[in-house]
């Protein structure tokens, strides 16, 4: 089954600029990968805009990809670009307690 994936958030459509530069300066990530779901799946945002659920990294560079930005200059293990909560990339499923 082929995955879908969503159009270009909101922030970033018409958007000039460098899209990983947070309104006013701020060093704050603004893609942020947050904790597995119990039913397996990472959801991801940016700039507070959900670009989906991703199963994996092929998962999270097409959201990124579509989303407009630069796959070739994102480094997906800098935690100022991205912010992995409740794991990091090698984490993509829900462990049972």
């Amino acid at each position: 089954m082929a995955r879908r994936y969503p159009l270009k958030p909101r922030w970033l459509r018409g958007a000039g600029g460098d899209a990983l530069t947070q309104p006013g300066g701020m060093n704050t990530p603004i893609v942020v990968v947050h904790p597995p779901a119990p039913e397996g799946g990472r959801r991801v945002t940016a700039h507070g805009e959900t670009l989906g659920t991703a199963y994996g990294l092929t998962d999270l560079i097409e959201f990124l990809r579509r989303a407009g930005l630069d796959i070739a200059t994102i480094d997906l293990y800098d935690d100022e670009v991205i912010d992995w909560q409740g794991g990091n990339h090698e984490v993509w499923a829900h462990e049972a307690e």
